[in-house]
């Protein structure tokens, strides 16, 4: 109830949940408060604030009288907040007619627990048997009850957050990124894209969008996604719709209940946002065979896109006849220019300005390799070439190691004990997937030795493992791996040692993942593959060597290798808005790439 009015609806605290009384549970169904307050047809989505004990107070008031309570005096704080304890009476149980003890009364009453735990199994049961997933062929569409409509508890959150994501996790907008919060077409806050956040000017602090919007005083509003937006008009929402277009919805991601009715049935899912509909409470007389949006995606799109209407668009510099989201995949916005950013513009000149309209000297172009941006014009003044000297060493497959390099190996292996009369054929080759009719055999035999030394590298937003990714090099949603190399050195053609590393540039290189065979380690085949790695940087002229290391592997790449640990203002400095990988619980270690004494 809302305070001082009547009670919409009542029910008795069990268990971890609250005995609902609604016409539907009528008694014998424990649901959470959250449904409890839906089943009484509210939706304020503050529950604590709307359930009220006997004694007057709501679960808010309770919480808030254990605020700073010691634990020694929590329990009596809660039994004054909750008032004293109801005396049992006794009743006469409607279906086995026994007498019993309770705290309960009125219809709760009506019922012994043995025979209300029945009750409610049976309607357990009944519920359980849900049809998950599409049950005809018509994309988006569930069942979460058999037959027409039923109430049924359900999730019915209509919020983006999955949705909204994606705008920070598939690495469309360059850290920098120009971004303001708008209102009525006046910009109210500055801030730029950085890591998974926004850079917030007021505060000068990294901060989600939610935070950004209160930082802008509109924390009240709960819309960050609409109300931000880049220098060329797009909102982060419009972005993210953009993004997910394609991406069907899962059952999991969607709403169990019907947004106009909040009931349960057989449901449509809209494919851009969480919303499920019934069929006849959006007015469709058949099931759409095609990709079907909800009429709220639809509205906000279409105000979004009219520019006659969308003022804050406007202000934030959207052109009429331009289209904004290619500009945004082409880099066509505004990168902050603030000299503590360091973000964004050329590569070469550090200038963030570019031509908008025609392909012209300063055209910015995206490296496919390393992802930075480059003037057309400072390309051919600096006279850069591509990377032929990797595209060289895809084509003539395995190199034999150097003299030196396989010295080393053979003393290992007499000191193990290993003699061989025949000659050991080592050879290190560079591969990415399809570079050559025997690659993806090769690749898969390092994915294995990946495996056999790390735990899966887990992808958060899909559960999927992203070490096949890296090493195929390709791309897995919200991660880009296009630019990643696989080297490998083989014995016999048998590969015995892997290691991923990818070129950014004359600047600077990373080697995320290395690992040799359980069989063949101690035998020098990593120290004669990095040996090669490190002498084709050399050839190319790249000046620094990043990688990530764990805590007990570090003494290794310091003491052996020559690494040592790198700040991440000093690791910015030399990225100039490249971006490493990075994997939790590791720090970054750096060296100067030695000048190369021969080739491989």
């Amino acid at each position: 109830m809302r305070k001082g009015k009547r009670a919409v609806l009542r029910g008795v605290i069990k268990r971890v949940g609250i005995l609902c009384a609604c016409s539907s549970c009528k008694g014998r169904k424990v649901v959470s408060p959250y449904y409890f307050e839906v089943h009484a047809g509210s939706t304020k989505k503050h529950p604590s604030d709307y359930i009220f004990l006997e004694n007057g107070n709501n679960l808010h008031d309770v919480l808030r009288s254990c605020t700073d309570v010691p634990l020694d005096m929590l329990e009596s704080a809660i039994r004054k907040a909750i008032g004293p304890a109801p005396q049992k009476r006794t009743f006469i149980c409607q279906t086995c007619k026994s007498s019993f003890s309770t705290l309960r009364s009125g219809k709760f009453a009506l019922f012994c627990d043995s025979c209300l735990e029945s009750k409610g199994a049976k309607n357990n049961a009944r519920s359980s048997k849900v049809v998950r997933g599409p049950t005809s062929s018509a994309k988006g569409y569930k069942s979460v009850s058999p037959g027409s409509k039923s109430v049924s508890v359900g999730q019915l959150t209509r919020k983006d957050k999955g949705l909204h994501k994606v705008v920070f996790m598939s690495g469309v907008l360059p850290e920098g990124t120009d971004v303001g919060y708008y209102v009525g077409g006046k910009r109210l806050l500055d801030g730029y894209i950085k890591e998974l956040g926004i850079y917030c000017h007021c505060c000068n602090t990294v901060v989600s969008p939610s935070q950004f919007e209160g930082h802008a005083g509109r924390a009240a509003r709960r819309k960050p996604y609409h109300n931000i937006y880049m220098s060329n008009g797009v909102s982060l929402h419009e972005l993210s719709i953009s993004l997910s277009k394609g991406q069907q919805r899962s059952d999991r991601q969607s709403d169990d209940l019907c947004s106009i009715c909040s009931d349960g049935g057989q449901l449509l899912l809209c494919n851009t946002c969480p919303r499920a509909f019934h069929r006849e409470c959006v007015g469709l007389f058949a099931t759409p065979t095609e990709t079907w949006c909800c009429r709220y995606c639809e509205n906000r799109q279409q105000r979004e896109s009219c520019l006659a209407y969308n003022n804050n668009a406007i202000a934030a510099g959207r052109i009429e006849g331009a289209d904004p989201l290619e500009e945004i995949f082409t880099r066509s916005i505004r990168i902050a220019t603030s000299p503590q950013t360091g973000f964004g513009g050329c590569a070469l000149c550090k200038l963030h300005d570019f031509s908008k309209k025609k392909f012209s000297t300063r055209t910015v172009l995206l490296c496919d390799q390393c992802g930075r941006e480059y003037h057309v014009g400072c390309l051919k003044e600096h006279n850069m070439a591509d990377l032929m000297t990797l595209q060289d060493l895809l084509n003539h497959g395995g190199v034999p190691v150097h003299t030196m390099d396989l010295d080393v190996i053979k003393k290992k292996r007499e000191e193990k004990g290993l003699h061989e009369d025949v000659d050991l054929d080592v050879r290190w080759r560079v591969l990415k997937d399809k570079s050559s009719e025997d690659s993806k055999l090769v690749l898969s035999k390092a994915v294995a030795i990946f495996h056999e030394t790390f735990d899966p590298i887990i992808q958060i937003t899909t559960g999927r493992d992203l070490i096949p990714a890296m090493v195929y090099g390709r791309s897995a949603r919200d991660q880009d791996y296009t630019g990643m190399y696989c080297a490998v050195l083989t014995v016999r053609n048998t590969v015995v040692s892997a290691g991923l590393f990818r070129i950014m540039g004359s600047e600077i290189a990373e080697l995320p993942l290395v690992a040799t065979s359980r069989d063949s380690q101690g035998l020098g085949y990593f120290q004669t593959l990095f040996a090669c790695i490190e002498r084709l940087l050399a050839s190319l002229e790249v000046k620094h060597f990043v990688l990530p290391a764990a805590e007990e592997a570090e003494s290794i790449w310091t003491e052996r290798f020559g690494f040592t640990k790198i700040s991440q203002d000093e690791l910015r400095e030399y990225l100039k808005g490249g971006r490493t990988t990075v994997f939790q619980g590791t720090s970054t270690l750096h060296k100067l790439v030695p000048l190369p004494e021969r080739e491989c």
